[in-house]
């Protein structure tokens, strides 16, 4: 998954709009994978294995969090194939 989002400024926050964090639809965890996602470059890839390595959730609780994000739009998947 590749994080798509406007250019930034060169300034180092990250702004979140207040309605995603307070979006009673998400769970706590699918809010906070949101922040994480979004604090990090544009060009950033990553999947829910790597996510999961690096954070104290297990890979099938990152993925059931995505799911809930992409369900509720804040998330869109697109497959990519290397040739």
């Amino acid at each position: 998954m590749t994080i798509e989002r406007a250019a930034r400024r060169g300034d180092p926050s990250t702004l979140i709009l207040t309605a995603a964090l307070q979006d009673s639809r998400l769970s706590y965890r699918a809010r906070g994978i949101l922040a994480s996602l979004l604090s990090r470059p544009a060009d950033w890839v990553t999947s829910s294995e790597r996510l999961a390595q690096n954070g104290s959730e297990g890979r099938d609780a990152i993925r059931s969090a995505l799911q809930e994000l992409e369900q509720h739009g804040y998330l869109q998947r697109s497959l990519h194939r290397s040739r």
